[in-house]
């Protein structure tokens, strides 16, 4: 029996072993694009970080939604509540996904740092998940050095997107 992990990071581990990283990515770039998004409008970073936590759980329902209506339509039968409990604990990790940039949002609305500068940490932040997530994703599979840098460039680049997106709309 495998051994159980505590902690942010050994739940995350798991994520990635159990083939959830998708949805570890899928929730790194959604805050990163959001945040990028509210900070454009946002008065403060309490608004940006609202605006966060408020889609991630949208986004995650919106997923876990579309997941058991793909179920019913292939099992001709309504899910049953542990279905969905089931599907809503599987796409947690794009729930948890969240919090780096909630963490990285909290000292700008204690006036550590003003909201755009931690709209920048949070970028650099969330590239460096993407690129740990691209990392653990080769290594779980055992892919080789150019795969894996392959896995870990591509999340990489979705980042730098988004970072590319909100330098040509702020310039």
């Amino acid at each position: 029996m495998a051994e159980s992990r505590v902690g942010v990071i050994g739940r995350a581990w798991e994520a990635v072993e159990s083939g959830r990283s998708a949805d570890g990515v899928y929730g790194l770039l959604v805050s990163l694009a959001v945040a990028t998004a509210a900070s454009f409008t946002a008065p403060s970073s309490g608004v940006i970080a609202a605006t966060v936590a408020g889609s991630a759980v949208v986004f995650w329902m919106a997923h876990i939604h579309a997941h058991l209506v793909a179920l019913w339509t292939r099992t001709d039968g309504r899910p049953a509540w542990n279905q969905v409990r089931r599907e809503a604990a599987h796409h947690l990790p794009m729930l948890v996904a969240a919090l780096p940039a909630l963490i990285v949002l909290s000292p700008a609305h204690l006036g550590v740092y003003g909201a755009s500068t931690a709209v920048w940490i949070l970028a650099a932040v969330t590239i460096a998940l993407l690129a740990a997530w691209g990392i653990a994703i080769a290594r779980i599979a055992k892919l080789g050095f150019a795969a894996g840098a392959l896995i870990t460039g591509v999340n990489i680049g979705m980042g730098l997107l988004i970072v590319l997106l909100k330098v040509v709309v702020t310039h």
